[in-house]
Order: C-alpha cells, then structure tokens, then sequence
C-alpha cells in the first residue's frame, strides 16, 4: 500500500512539474484575387461546373457552351475552352468539336493543373470515364496537345495505355 502511495505521489508530481504545450495548426486556403469583370462572356454562359481554373501563373481555363443542338431529349451544347492570361486576355480558344469529336456534344471535361509540365490537363469524358481521351494545354505555348484518344479500360486496371 505504501508503495502504491509513494509511486502515485511522484507521478502527481511529475505530472504537475511538466509543462504541456498544445500546437495548433490553421488551414488557410490562398485565394487567387483577380477582376474577371472584363473577360467577355459568350452568351450561353458556363458549362464546366468549376467556373475559373487557375495557374500558378494567374493564367485561367474557362469552359463555356458553344453550339446548341436541339434533341428529341431538348437541346444539348458543345463546350468551348478558352484560355485567358493574368490580364484576362483571350490567348487561345479550343472547340472541342473539332480538337475531339463532332459526337462530343454533351461531354464531360475534368480539368487539373499539371505543375510538372506547366499545363492543364483534360480528360474527356462521354459514357464512361476518359472514352473521348485525354489532352492538355501547354502553358508555354498556349497549345493543345492531344494524348490519348481513349483512356483504355487496361490503364484502369494499372496497365500501360495506348496511345494514338
């Protein structure tokens, strides 16, 4: 028992000795901050859900509707992709009808920034993920550039893709 007694009052004591620092973190999201008030809307407004992708660089990817195609399911529009500097100057615009297919009405675009190779890389998408392939605009020199012309079911499952 005094043994129990001796052992509780030194951990007491130690405990009361040290001194407890608590590190706190913040997460704190950057924002780009840029008027975007002179960039000139096409009329039929955004299509990509994510409306700015911004660069390191404070270069901008935009993708808006282009043509409207009516449907027996109502009408449908091709996305567009423009490409505007820090100053929001137009340096490119892409129609993804002719850089990828005249079937590509409805599709699908993730966009993400490459820091690697300084681009925006796409993937185009229709029924399932990356059937339409794969692509990215060079930030040096404002080009598309096509990859893939689909993403191949085997580069899902980790093997090698094929390209064009």
């Amino acid at each position: 028992m005094r043994y129990h007694f001796v052992i509780l009052s030194i951990f007491i004591l130690f405990s009361m000795n040290c001194k407890r620092e608590i590190i706190q973190t913040q997460q704190i999201e950057e924002e780009i901050k840029r008027n975007t008030d002179n960039i000139e809307v096409p009329p039929l407004g955004f299509y990509y859900n994510k409306n700015e992708i911004f660069a390191p660089d404070g270069k901008l990817l935009r993708v808006y509707n282009a043509e409207t195609e009516e449907t027996l399911w109502g009408p449908i529009s091709s996305p567009i992709i423009y490409l505007y500097d820090k100053d929001n100057i137009e340096l490119a615009k892409f129609s993804t009808l002719v850089l990828i297919s005249e079937d590509f009405w409805p599709g699908i675009i993730d966009i993400s920034y490459n820091s690697e190779r300084n681009s925006f890389d796409l993937t185009f998408s229709l029924d399932a993920s990356g059937n339409y392939g794969t692509g990215y605009i060079d930030l040096n020199t404002n080009e598309y550039v096509r990859e893939l012309l689909f993403l191949p079911q085997e580069e899902k499952n980790g093997m090698e893709p094929q390209t064009h």
